[in-house]
């Protein structure tokens, strides 16, 4: 297997879960960088013995600290990097499967990313692909009996990506901290001629958000996040409507879909009182191009 550099960011871990992680890396030939954004625990970090470590002197965010891990790669002549959060829990083999799959789609298509399926351990479910269409986001549920499904972004958590790829569609972007990392990056991907795709048969479980709730009116579960991000997700997702060059169609339906967060957590979420106070002060800082940490 070419060398493979897996990328983790933490923050305030779960020594155990790390350990688990970087153990299985390693016992499937995977090179392990942890990039830590000032934990209280860092020190610890040294005992798991990756292969290289990178303590920051404050948390600059997700994006920056994945850039630290892609250096390292570039520095050392990986040719591939795979993407984790410090509490993904991978299958075993994944790695190889994954690298094979990759050799195996990019003899006919020009790969940006490839990540895994992954389930959400709150509700069970497995994340559909995204695919927009005009005005429609096109939720493409995956079928077993197929290898692969591209998607237009796929969560970056998994996901495995050549460093030369990198190179030419650029780094992560390091002003939006934490939240639509990964989305921006698909989509500048595909304006520049890639293609995502989720490894069907290949399962992660993962956690979006501290927990779930189902709206009634529109009979689906809801993610929710702490006011910390809540702040994140509303910022920058206004700011790429405002000031990047994604294309239109997505622009339009971001709008949609942040005045639509912004209804439910005014309405259906609590405390309504913060969650008001965090949308003033997220659209505020988006319009004024306050970015990387912000207000918070």
């Amino acid at each position: 297997m070419n060398k493979i550099l897996a990328i983790i960011v933490t923050y305030n871990p779960s020594m155990d879960k790390l350990k688990v992680l970087v153990s299985e890396l390693i016992s499937q030939n995977t090179d392990v960088v942890i990039v830590d954004n000032k934990s209280e625990n860092s020190v610890e970090l040294e005992s798991l013995m990756p292969t290289y470590i990178s303590l920051l002197d404050q948390n600059y965010g997700i994006a920056y600290a994945q850039n630290i891990g892609i250096k390292q790669a570039f520095n050392c002549n990986y040719e591939y990097v795979v993407f984790f959060d410090q509490d993904s829990s991978i299958p075993r083999d994944m790695i190889y499967k994954m690298f094979e799959l990759y050799q195996k789609i990019s003899k006919n298509y020009k790969i940006g990313c490839l990540g895994p399926a992954y389930i959400d351990i709150k509700t069970g479910i497995t994340a559909p692909a995204i695919q927009l269409s005009f005005l429609k986001t096109k939720k493409i549920f995956l079928n077993k009996n197929k290898e692969f499904t591209k998607s237009d972004y796929i969560i970056s958590s998994g996901t495995l990506v050549t460093t030369e790829n990198i190179k030419e569609i650029g780094v992560m972007d390091e002003k939006l901290f934490i939240d639509f990392v990964d989305i921006e990056w698909g989509m500048r991907a595909k304006k520049k001629g890639y293609t995502c795709f989720i490894a069907n048969e290949i399962v992660m479980k993962h956690c979006i958000g501290e927990h779930s709730i189902k709206i009634p009116i529109l009979n689906k579960y809801f993610n929710v996040h702490s006011l910390f991000r809540r702040y994140f997700i509303l910022r920058n997702g206004i700011y790429l409507i405002l000031y990047s060059d994604l294309p239109i169609n997505w622009k339009i339906l971001q709008m949609i879909r942040t005045f639509q967060y912004f209804l439910i957590f005014s309405i259906f979420i609590t405390p309504r009182i913060s969650n008001i106070k965090i949308f003033y002060i997220a659209t505020k800082d988006a319009i004024f191009k306050k970015m990387y940490k912000g207000s918070i």
